[in-house]
């Protein structure tokens, strides 16, 4: 017989096990429905049982339990001594090389168009603030080649080169000069565009027709083969504000002239701060042949008014895809009006244009020529 001492053991006993084998079921549906769950979030993923290991193994096996996630540092923690200083550049700055293993993006996929832009910087900021230098990278950045007109100082666009390449956004270079008050700069990306180094240069204009002579640079498409490359010059352009509806009665004179500088280049672009907005340019003498991005948009950073612009001739520049407008650096930085003002009063425009040349290569003349005059 069993004692009562053997009865209370097996009636623990048992107990004990259907406690176990309700908390088994129990476990067991709860990782089902949280495998459910996983399976479900990552549906796009898994195609099959392998998917499902190599995710698994990606997500703990890999990373480990112990990883967390690591912000970049707010802007406000930057001092002046984030912001390299090199010397007052007057030709093509040699920033050191970037590697792929240094970039903090990964790698852009090969550009079928580019992204020709012209931004005015004029800003009620101070010169050298981290912060200001911070968001104007931010803002260059997006195109592959931009014309810059600095009402402010130099060496606000080597610091910004400079920023962008120490950040790895891309293998940046510029060209530039001074002229009076102003400083004009071409900044571009040499993972998509390729500089003629023998073929940039300042404007001939010793009847001062143009109060500000143009800086004018030549470029050929990278990701692209070469005898299908798009070649195109860039013209900076900054007309000055008393004399601008004079001044702009040579915008033609201008295409012409740069198309005659001995390069051969017909696929003109003329980007800058016209000094007024494409209702007057339709009265321009001569501009029937041209074509333009901006049309009916303000360009200033107050949505006021229409400024800048990029303009090429009609018939020859047919890579330009329709693409372009304002940037609109105010939202997309998600700051006040007062903040955009200290960055530039002005919006930077842009256009796309295809790599691909839309006219037969061999068009290009290999013959040297010198800066062109405006007759």
């Amino acid at each position: 017989m069993r004692t009562d001492q053997d009865k209370g053991s097996l009636f623990l006993s048992c107990g004990l096990a259907s406690f176990m084998k309700r908390f088994l079921k129990t476990l067991v549906l709860a990782l089902l429905l949280v495998a459910g769950a996983w399976a479900l979030y990552h549906r796009e993923q898994i195609h099959g049982v392998s998917d499902v290991v190599s995710l698994l193994r990606q997500q703990f096996l890999e990373h480990g339990v112990e990883d967390t996630e690591v912000n970049p540092e707010p802007l406000e923690t930057e001092t002046e001594a984030d912001v390299a200083e090199p010397p007052v550049p007057r030709s093509v700055i040699p920033f050191r090389q970037v590697s792929l293993s240094d970039l903090s993006h990964a790698p852009p996929v090969e550009l079928k168009t580019i992204r020709i832009a012209s931004f005015k910087i004029h800003g009620k900021g101070e010169l050298r603030d981290p912060k200001r230098v911070r968001y104007l990278a931010e803002i260059i950045r997006q195109f592959d080649v931009i014309a810059i007109q600095d009402d402010d100082h130099l060496d606000i666009v080597s610091s910004v080169v400079n920023y962008m390449n120490q950040k790895g956004f891309g293998d940046y270079r510029f060209v530039d000069r001074r002229d009076r008050d102003r400083t004009f700069a071409i900044v571009f990306d040499q993972r998509s565009l390729i500089l003629d180094n023998k073929h940039w240069y300042s404007v001939n204009d010793p009847q001062r027709l143009l109060t500000h002579e143009p800086l004018v640079a030549w470029f050929r498409a990278k990701n692209a083969p070469p005898e299908e490359a798009f070649t195109f010059t860039l013209a900076n352009l900054d007309l000055d504000a008393e004399k601008a509806e004079q001044e702009l009665e040579y915008l033609t004179d201008l295409f012409r002239a740069i198309r005659e500088d001995g390069r051969g280049e017909d696929d003109i672009v003329i980007a800058g701060d016209f000094k007024c907005g494409d209702e007057i340019l339709v009265e321009t003498k001569g501009v029937d042949a041209l074509n333009w991005v901006i049309a009916g948009k303000p360009t200033n950073t107050e949505n006021t008014v229409q400024m800048d612009n990029i303009m090429f001739q009609r018939q020859a520049t047919i890579e330009y895809t329709g693409n372009g407008g304002v940037y609109d650096f105010m939202s997309r930085l998600n700051t006040t009006l007062a903040g955009a003002l200290t960055i530039s009063n002005h919006m930077p425009v842009w256009g796309e244009f295809s790599i691909l040349e839309g006219q037969s290569p061999g068009r290009i003349s290999s013959a040297s020529g010198s800066p062109y005059r405006i007759e």
